[in-house]
């Protein structure tokens, strides 16, 4: 090999090093607060427990003991072990409702958060006399000094 390439190959792979440390820092840089790409724990407690999903069912907030949440549609990124008032959400997929005995469940239908908002369009499938059932609602979120808050105001 000659000395040139050589050369050339070793500033090739010495970019490729500083390149790599420097998409590195940027990334723990970035993270630093936690997994900004999980849906803020905020957002999920007041979506789920949103009374305009459960009305016209024989269900309430109250009495359902597990959140189960279809993960279909929206890439959900709900935090391991995420509990909402008391109550476990867990990530199911369309072949398990039917093992889970047909369970209420949401599906997260639009998701869009960005620094300061969010919009959420959420149904809650259930059955009422065997017959299933289907409640959705739209929740606009402003983050303010508080954390996430539900706004009337469309965004």
């Amino acid at each position: 090999m000659k000395t040139s390439e050589m050369v050339l190959n070793k500033s090739i792979l010495i970019l490729f090093i500083f390149y790599t440390c420097i998409n590195i820092m940027k990334a723990q840089d970035y993270n630093k607060n936690g997994d900004l790409d999980q849906i803020p724990n905020e957002i999920i407690t007041q979506s789920l427990s949103n009374p305009n999903l459960w009305k016209e069912s024989n269900l309430t907030f109250n009495t359902t003991s597990t959140l189960y949440v279809l993960n279909h549609g929206v890439d959900l990124d709900i935090p391991t072990n995420t509990v909402v008032s008391g109550k476990p959400v867990v990530l199911i997929n369309k072949g398990d409702i039917y093992a889970l005995g047909n369970p209420p469940y949401f599906l997260f239908h639009t998701l869009k958060i960005d620094d300061s908002k969010a919009f959420v369009r959420l149904y809650l499938s259930f059955d009422i006399n065997g017959k299933r059932k289907t409640n959705n609602t739209e929740i606009y979120f402003l983050k303010t000094q508080n954390g996430w808050e539900i706004t009337n105001n469309q965004l």
